[in-house]
């Protein structure tokens, strides 16, 4: 059955959001064999870099959770990455097995490393949030034990030592002086 136009019309005319756009040109650049990223260009110049999932979204600055599996976000992107991967081959000699276990070790520390300094922020982040919600119970405990007072009430004393107090009157905004009755 042949597609309709609308679907020919789109394999014709592809449109790339800027975020697939951002994958794309990372795979290109890792094709290439000249990455942007300072540890995938270290890796370039000592070994190569195989292209991967990760190495592409590592040189986009993206999450690899974005294109990592089969219902990610950018599929079409995740497709041309998987087609641009070099074919998975046997290792033939176990000086090729000890150097893909090594690879792979070097990349596991490398996660592991990265969550632990995610973690070790996120542990900084909740201290200093428990410090500020501690502050603001005190603060809200300390407002909640003063007892509300009228609004022409005045604690203290008078001018020269007398039991006048001076208050602002409401309506006139004028200060006016009262003796206090001793009834």
């Amino acid at each position: 059955m042949p597609p309709s136009s609308k679907s020919r019309q789109t394999a014709r005319h592809e449109v790339w959001t800027p975020v697939e756009m951002e994958f794309l040109e990372a795979l290109q650049r890792l094709q290439e064999g000249r990455p942007r990223n300072r540890d995938l260009a270290q890796k370039a110049k000592k070994d190569g870099i195989r292209i991967s999932i990760s190495a592409v979204a590592k040189e986009a600055g993206r999450s690899r959770t974005l294109i990592g599996h089969d219902e990610c976000q950018y599929p079409r992107v995740r497709q041309r990455v998987l087609a641009a991967m070099a074919p998975v081959l046997e290792p033939r000699t176990a000086q090729d097995v000890i150097k893909r276990l090594r690879e792979g070790n070097a990349d596991l520390r490398a996660q592991l490393s990265l969550s632990r300094s995610q973690n070790a922020a996120l542990v900084m982040r909740m201290a200093q949030v428990e410090k500020n919600a501690k502050r603001l119970v005190r603060e809200a405990q300390r407002e909640a034990a003063v007892p509300k007072r009228e609004s022409l009430q005045v604690a203290g004393r008078g001018l020269e030592g007398s039991n006048v107090v001076a208050i602002q009157g409401r309506k006139t905004g004028k200060a006016s002086t009262e003796e206090p009755s001793d009834e």
